[in-house]
Formats: C-alpha cells, sequence, structure tokens
C-alpha cells in the first residue's frame, strides 16, 4: 500500500467512525478538564484535525472500532506524521487516561510539530493528552511510550513541571541493552 493510499486510508476511516461530541461530553472536556474548545476544534496551526468521538474495543494500547451502543465513546484523533501526513488513528479516553491508536503506527501526538522550527526553544512534551489539549497543541504527547525515545532523541525537549520533568526523564530513557554472557564464559570464570 502506497503513503498516499494509507493516508487515505487513515482519514476516511477517521471520518467514517467519528461523530459529534455531546453537550455533556463537551463540558467534562471544557469545565471538568479545562480544555479550551478552540483546541477541540483544531490544532495552533489551523491545518490540523478536529477532535471526534469514537467508540472502540480496545485491547492493550491498539483498538479496533465498534458500533456496539453499550461501549462508551473516546476522543478520536488523527495522528500526523513529522511529514504533514496522516499515519494512524489515536483514541482518548478521558475517564481513565487511556490513549491508544487503531495502526500501532502513532508514536506521539502532535509529531508533525517536529518540523517546525524551534529556533532555539525546546519542544513542550506532554505526559498526558488532557496536558496537550490544554496547550493549544502545542508539542507532542506519547502515544507508544516504547519507542518515543528515539523520535525525540537529540532534542531538547520542555517538561511542565519539575515532576513531570523527572517523569518524562524515565519514559524518555533508552532501554538498556539486553546483554548476556557465553556459556564457555561463565566456566572459565569458574574454573
Amino acid at each position: 500500500m502506497s503513503n498516499a493510499t494509507a493516508s487515505g486510508d487513515v482519514v476516511q476511516t477517521f471520518f467514517a467512525n467519528i461523530h459529534a461530541p455531546t453537550q455533556s461530553q463537551l463540558d467534562m472536556l471544557t469545565k471538568k478538564l479545562g480544555i479550551p474548545i478552540m483546541a477541540l476544534a483544531h490544532d495552533r496551526d489551523g491545518g490540523g484535525t478536529c477532535m471526534g468521538m469514537i467508540r472502540v474495543e480496545r485491547s492493550g494500547q491498539r483498538f479496533d472500532f465498534s458500533d456496539d451502543p453499550v461501549l462508551r465513546p473516546i476522543c478520536g484523533f488523527i495522528a500526523w506524521n513529522r511529514w504533514d501526513e496522516p499515519e494512524d488513528i489515536v483514541g482518548w479516553s478521558p475517564r481513565d487516561d487511556w490513549t491508544g491508536s487503531w495502526k500501532g503506527q502513532a508514536v506521539l501526538l502532535g509529531e508533525h510539530e517536529l518540523q517546525s522550527p524551534r529556533l532555539g526553544t525546546p519542544l513542550p512534551v506532554h505526559l498526558d493528552v488532557a496536558s496537550w489539549l490544554r496547550s493549544h497543541r502545542e508539542g507532542v504527547v506519547a502515544i507508544d511510550r516504547k519507542r518515543a525515545w528515539r523520535a525525540l532523541e537529540g532534542l531538547t525537549v520542555a517538561a511542565e513541571t519539575v515532576d513531570s520533568g523527572m517523569k518524562l526523564r524515565k519514559i524518555l530513557a533508552s532501554p538498556e541493552p539486553r546483554i548476556v554472557v557465553r556459556a564457555q564464559a561463565i566456566e572459565r570464570a569458574a574454573a
């Protein structure tokens, strides 16, 4: 499948499965969580995608779309890659702060900002989607925390607080290599 076909598939699937939030859902997002209504409507640059409500069946950090009316709707976003191409759909449940993706390709929500000129300004990295939305989608939020360190490697990033900075340090640390010792070396050392 070509990139153009994959991008079209993401956009088509997103719009085929979203519905507008209800007033009570909007109130929960704006009044309870303090998210500005315009942050739900579009990205800071005006070229991004609105948020829509989706019904999903979760499986770890992945999901499949569902028509089951028993399932509570969650927020859905198109995840744009660093080349401004739609690569995945991200789901976020404000009730339990769960995030996951449809295809498992999204590493960062807001990843397209990695190509924006920073002019010495650190890239804001948020611990959760609510914080990212409260900042009017400035910066990124890690969706796949196991791979996020690689996407942000070499960049100077900014945390909101000292506590969130310490949490980000743990999240964005590259994994230590797995080291094994050959049996012959163990036998020589024991002799």
